[in-house]
């Protein structure tokens, strides 16, 4: 797989002389490309739904947090969101409390078990991208990498790859094979 750097030309797209437009465009593009990518690699028993791992993945970076504000994440309603924690629940890997600042308002913790299985989702991606960037020349992969992390200055994860990821100190329980 060659990489085409006229992908992002925003004379070649049309879109005249900002090209901040065909860098935004480009960004989308991939970003969609690569969460289909993780929804595909999500198949057989036991596997988690992209639904599942991005909420997960959502606990894991702010910590216990109200299921309404997961769902304003998620652009769903609270309904549709109360019903994916429930399922999260059943299989151990998330926890529900009260909030000690509003007893009517719940809190939604990731377990341990919840987090090794993100892990797993994690690895397996990661598994599939370093596959394709096995042909990618060591040039590519330098330039891909240096983007990489300007996309993530940008975001305020300039820490590194697992910057903006929680401290996982807000773990609770440690799911059903404690």
């Amino acid at each position: 797989m060659s990489v085409d750097v006229r992908a992002v030309d925003p004379f070649r797209l049309g879109l005249g002389e900002d090209p901040r437009r065909a860098v935004a465009d480009g960004l989308v593009d991939t970003a969609s490309r690569l969460i289909r990518l993780v929804a595909r690699e999500r198949v057989g028993a036991g596997t988690l739904s992209t639904s599942q791992v991005l909420v997960l993945a959502l606990l894991d970076e702010l910590g216990p947090t109200r299921i309404s504000r997961l769902a304003d994440y998620e652009r769903c309603s609270q309904p549709a969101m109360t019903a994916l924690v429930a399922r999260l629940e059943a299989q151990g890997l998330v926890t529900r409390r009260s909030d000690e600042s509003d007893r009517r308002a719940v809190l939604v913790s990731v377990t341990s078990y919840g987090l090794s299985r993100l892990d797993e989702s994690r690895d397996a991606l990661r598994v599939r991208i370093m596959a394709i960037l096995d042909d990618l020349t060591a040039e590519q992969q330098r330039r891909l990498g240096r983007a990489v992390t300007e996309i993530q200055s940008l975001l305020g994860l300039s820490g590194g790859p697992s910057a903006g990821i929680g401290d996982r100190n807000h773990v609770s329980g440690s799911g059903p094979d404690a």
